[in-house]
């Protein structure tokens, strides 16, 4: 309850004053309030940018020159505070950079609340005072310091400042997303993903119904990763498959990330030389076979590193990027290997292909008569 401890209800008793002060003061307590109510509900990746009520898009940022300007922004940040700044509602916010602004380091752009101050907007009145009929919180640009954003607050993180060529520039940046929808890169990642998906269930069974003719032991191992990884990504499909623009992001990764967290487990249960023995099965399917290029030590980090990845509502860049990488790679080879796979050149393991045995018909049972004897 950090908000209301900062604007709590104003002591309003006989005699009192009742004026613009007072006013203000209220409107922050109530602000106050909703701000904690909503923060106790949030989960830890559930704040960020919305879907806007008019469809449109959740975040409009620009740099002209030496300022930036904030045309449009729909959010919750991560206090709790609420975010709406419009075109045709509000003003168009700006900030001129300051000059003192090291060249080396990477800045943050937040948005904050105002919650003590309001701005005017919608119709003029037609009784005197003539004034706006309507408030909203007020907003106000900011840069700062990275670490500066990592705890809950009533400012959110809308892009990043790098020096390049000279000048400040806003650099590629994923905006913290309450919604998939609220931002396009999201939108298209959870269309391609969706594709992927598809594609590695379709891949997986074939894989495993051309390996069941093989029993040597680098065979018998791909094939138990394929039905491992196969029966997890059959598992959370359904749930993966009804995710809308309006699910986080976190849910679209989530399942990546348990994918290869699995895959790490399996590679590394091995011993080496059994581990060394399936990469070279992989790669004699994949270059050998498919002309795709494979690196074992490149897909063992790739892995690795993917394992190890904490997902974080503040870079939500990074996170799409690892997943990229990591489909780029295993969607090709598995479908490498589903297209036409081989065992290795005879010798290189210690089993061969099976032998398929014709099956001979066991003669008939001679039948039984049906008469009783005495």
């Amino acid at each position: 309850m950090k908000s209301i401890t900062q604007h709590a209800a104003p002591n309003v008793i006989a005699g009192v004053n009742f004026n613009v002060d007072r006013f203000k003061e209220l409107f922050a307590w109530v602000n106050a309030l909703s701000a904690d109510s909503v923060q106790a509900l949030l989960l830890p990746n559930s704040y960020g940018l919305v879907m806007p009520f008019d469809g449109k898009s959740a975040l409009e940022l620009v740099k002209e020159g030496n300022k930036i300007y904030l045309n449009r922004c729909s959010a919750i940040t991560s206090g709790g505070g609420v975010i709406g700044i419009f075109e045709s509602l509000t003003p168009t916010l700006e900030l001129e950079l300051p000059l003192d602004l090291k060249r080396t380091q990477v800045y943050t752009v937040t948005v904050e609340i105002d919650s003590r101050n309001r701005q005017a907007f919608g119709v003029t009145s037609q009784d005197l005072p003539e004034r706006k009929l309507s408030t909203l919180p007020s907003y106000q640009l900011h840069i700062r310091m990275q670490e500066e954003t990592l705890v809950p607050s009533h400012f959110l993180s809308i892009g990043k400042l790098v020096f390049e060529a000279e000048e400040w520039e806003l650099t590629n940046y994923i905006s913290p997303c309450l919604h998939i929808g609220a931002s396009k890169v999201l939108k298209d990642r959870l269309k391609t993903y969706d594709g992927n998906l598809n594609e590695l269930l379709k891949y997986l069974p074939s894989i495993i119904r051309q390996t069941g003719n093989y029993n040597d032991k680098a065979t018998l191992e791909l094939r138990e990763f394929c039905v491992q990884i196969g029966s997890f990504l059959a598992q959370n499909a359904p749930s993966y498959h009804n995710l809308s623009i309006y699910d986080s992001p976190y849910r679209m990764i989530e399942i990546w990330n348990g994918l290869v967290s699995l895959s790490d487990f399996l590679l590394h249960r091995l011993k080496e030389l059994p581990r060394q023995q399936f990469y070279e099965l992989l790669e004699y399917n994949a270059h050998g076979v498919a002309g795709i290029r494979f690196n074992a030590h490149q897909f063992e980090n790739i892995i690795g590193d993917y394992a190890k990845f904490r997902f974080e509502q503040e870079d939500i860049l990074a996170a799409i990027e690892q997943t990229d990488k990591i489909l780029e790679m295993i969607v090709p080879l598995l479908r490498s290997l589903s297209t036409k796979y081989q065992s290795t050149k005879k010798g290189a393991w210690e089993e061969t292909r099976v032998k398929e045995e014709p099956i001979t018909p066991k003669p008939p049972k001679p039948e039984e008569s049906s008469h009783s004897t005495w």
